[in-house]
């Protein structure tokens, strides 16, 4: 548990959290730089993702990747050593690892395109880790069959809130938001799916979430009749 909490740690760190701005929001129209926008940053904004830009530096993003890919390698040998991690702990820890782990490498092919992919740990120095990189199609494809081998053993809700007043419910909703869930990984399958042009999956996905929500709203109605 606490080396799949350090993989939360190292994606919210500050130089990932930057990274993913930069990259992601800063390049669309929902963020606008003020004066004090650095050197950098301004040349970001014009595509300027030469080696010499400090924001272009990637190192974050592949410290987060192998911290996933170590616990995607670890984990299954740790549950046969203690009879208390049951399998479906195992496998919805893993999903939590590889969300994390494709998230990062969503947002480096969508802003580099044709990036080094691995789902290897790097482990020692004893491996030759000069990999070259995945064109941005494939590398797509890699991640959509990535989360869709472990969609199915992430969970659902870690706090059920179905028979909690707004009020409560309020109070323990982080719980449900701070971590990896089901349909975070149907999210992100949904956007990758989306850049890769396979649309009905799209709508497959987001009908899962939009439905799931409007079963629990549904349940939520039922358990306590009208909602405050």
């Amino acid at each position: 548990t606490s080396v799949l909490y350090s993989c939360y740690e190292s994606l919210e760190s500050a130089e990932s959290i930057l990274r993913m701005g930069i990259w992601g929001e800063l390049r669309s129209d929902n963020i606008i730089p003020g004066r004090s926008a650095s050197y950098d940053v301004q040349e970001m904004l014009k595509e300027n993702i030469l080696p010499t830009n400090t924001l272009v530096k990637w190192d974050v993003m592949y410290q987060t990747i192998n911290r996933c890919n170590t616990v995607c390698h670890f984990a299954p040998s740790v549950q046969q050593l203690d009879p208390n991690y049951s399998i479906d702990e195992l496998n919805a820890n893993i999903a939590e690892a590889v969300f994390i782990r494709d998230l990062c490498y969503f947002y480096l092919l969508r802003t580099f395109r044709d990036v080094p992919v691995t789902f290897e740990a790097s482990l020692d120095d004893q491996r030759d880790y000069e990999i070259p990189p995945t064109k941005f199609e494939d590398g797509l494809d890699l991640l959509i069959a990535d989360l869709k081998k472990v969609e199915g053993h992430a969970v659902r809700r870690y706090v059920d809130d179905t028979r909690m007043q707004n009020s409560e419910a309020s109070r323990s909703a982080y719980q449900n938001s701070s971590r990896v869930t089901y349909l975070a990984i149907c999210a992100l399958l949904a956007d990758l799916n989306l850049w890769r042009g396979n649309y009905s999956q799209v709508v497959e996905y987001s009908d899962i979430i939009i439905d799931y929500k409007k079963e629990q709203y549904r349940q939520k109605r039922t358990n306590l009749g009208n909602i405050n």
